[in-house]
């Protein structure tokens, strides 16, 4: 049986949406289309393609017996909360393999 998680108090979720708030601008950097989601009792971002928007990744903030690290929802740690650069590259590569194709950055965008 999965055991839930535990509710953060107020100010380890307002810490929670900035961390993921860091991993977001890296994502949207490189062209993934990023939503927040906190209004759950663990605040999290869902992570998708335009070309794609049926298959997605969300992301969380977790504590672990190393530190805090970004998780996706299939359970891979992507990495520690203070590198939020190397995160998002993980999470590009898990979701490029599933999309079979890489986001648009913005920068390319009119």
């Amino acid at each position: 049986m999965i055991t839930p998680l535990p509710s953060p108090g107020r100010l380890r979720r307002r810490w929670m949406r900035h961390r993921l708030n860091r991993i977001r601008a890296y994502l949207r950097h490189e062209g993934w289309i990023v939503d927040t989601r906190y209004d759950s009792p663990i605040p999290l971002i869902h992570v998708r393609s335009a070309s794609s928007p049926h298959i997605g990744e969300s992301v969380l903030v977790l504590r672990s017996r190393r530190g805090w690290h970004y998780r996706s929802s299939s359970g891979d740690c992507l990495a520690s909360h203070r590198r939020p650069d190397l995160a998002a590259d993980q999470l590009s590569a898990i979701l490029t393999y599933w999309t079979g194709a890489a986001p648009h950055p913005h920068n390319h965008e009119k």
